[in-house]
């Protein structure tokens, strides 16, 4: 937490509330900024929906030492969460990402968090 807080100054604080507030606006409680009380956003959490592609059912496998076998099918998914931690210097520094996923592999969640980073690293002050 230390790392996060140290160097914030008063312009980047209300800016990132001001992100923080318009970031609510439009996920409203799917988004939940983490911080201290009364202060600004140190992570902001976002649990979005997965939907499975043609609103169908997902194939179920497991990795097995013989190989994929198949598990059942699921007709939902659990949502995955966006993680993004605001440096202290945010928006002059890009924030950093984690992406959790109970129905996704590690390699998966290693590829779309890389995905993001990229993006991110790509916008005004992304560091890029």
């Amino acid at each position: 937490r230390q790392c996060l807080t140290a160097g914030r100054s008063e312009e980047a604080e209300a800016q990132q509330r001001e992100e923080a507030e318009a970031l609510a606006a439009i996920y409203g409680d799917a988004l939940r900024p983490l911080g201290p009380e009364g202060g600004p956003p140190l992570v902001l959490r976002l649990e979005l929906p997965v939907e499975i592609e043609c609103g169908g059912r997902a194939e179920l496998f497991l990795e097995t030492d013989e190989g994929e076998v198949p598990a059942g099918a699921a007709e939902q998914l659990p949502p995955a969460v966006l993680l993004c931690a605001l440096p202290s210097q945010y928006p002059l520094e890009a924030p950093l990402l984690a992406v959790e996923a109970e129905h996704l592999g590690a390699p998966a969640l290693d590829a779309l968090a890389e995905e993001l980073r990229g993006l991110a690293a790509g916008r005004p002050g992304g560091g890029a």
